[in-house]
């Protein structure tokens, strides 16, 4: 009798440790409610586990990153693989990714986890495909957090229709495209604590949730041993004398 208790009690722990790595993963729908039908913002469970689909427009004060990636754009493929740089971290590391549409009147959202080992699978079909304007303005994010601190990873997108860099990204890390709801008519940034030599102005009139993308210089890491490189942005609304300021930490070495 207690060997037959003790199979049930066994079987009855396994079917709890498959039930819980096949759970749908839990979306964030206070902050971002959902639109009705199949693509509003809910689970999917087809790819990479992952919440994804369009939510209804909130009211934003800042500016916000909604894209880091190597390349400038992402490409228009059925299934994307997004991936942290080769080595960049261990693999067993655990980060975050989101991913947005850069079309300001489009309120879509993509976020999940995953390992640095292995590459996102991240299938357009489920929705990006259905809606013809995202097809080629999508963004995104690779971050983790250390010590209380946001570090942003560039995003590799693994895709043999992408041609290596030409030689002239190589001297970027990068490409940031960010977001803010109000016009703007300056972005400035610069490499924190050393700005001669490594600063970047843009005087252009961006308007409010239009993309502003700038291209990152291949800065030297202010924090060599960890290869982090921190970034100050500096926007000027067109509307008004005080610049909207942040610092950026990303992720662009391994030592």
């Amino acid at each position: 009798m207690l060997r037959t208790a003790t199979r049930y009690f066994c079987l009855f722990i396994a079917l709890i440790i498959v039930a819980s790595a096949h759970a749908k993963p839990r979306c964030n729908d206070a902050e971002f409610p959902p639109i009705d039908g199949a693509t509003g913002y809910q689970p999917r469970s087809h790819g990479s586990e992952r919440c994804e689909g369009l939510y209804r427009s909130k009211i934003s004060s800042g500016f916000e990153i909604i894209s880091f990636t190597q390349h400038s754009r992402l490409p228009a493929s059925k299934t994307l693989q997004i991936s942290v740089p080769k080595d960049l971290l261990p693999a067993d590391a655990q980060v975050n990714i989101l991913g947005n549409a850069l079309l300001p009147e489009i309120y879509y959202r993509m976020d999940s986890t995953f390992s640095a080992r292995d590459p996102f699978l991240w299938p357009l079909t489920d929705v990006v495909e259905r809606i013809d304007a995202l097809k080629k303005q999508l963004g995104v994010v690779i971050w983790f957090e250390q010590k209380g601190r946001t570090v942003i990873v560039p995003a590799v997108v693994d895709d043999p229709s992408i041609n290596p860099a030409p030689a002239s990204e190589q001297r970027h890390w990068g490409h940031i495209t960010l977001r803010a709801p109000m016009d703007i008519e300056a972005v400035y940034f610069y490499k924190q604590g050393d700005v001669n030599g490594h600063e970047v102005l843009l005087e252009q009139v961006y308007s409010a949730r239009q993309p502003i993308e700038i291209a990152i210089p291949r800065w030297q890491p202010q924090f060599k041993d960890t290869g982090l490189l921190l970034v100050e942005l500096e926007l000027k609304p067109t509307d008004d004398d005080d610049w909207l300021s942040k610092t950026i930490s990303l992720k662009v070495s391994s030592h």
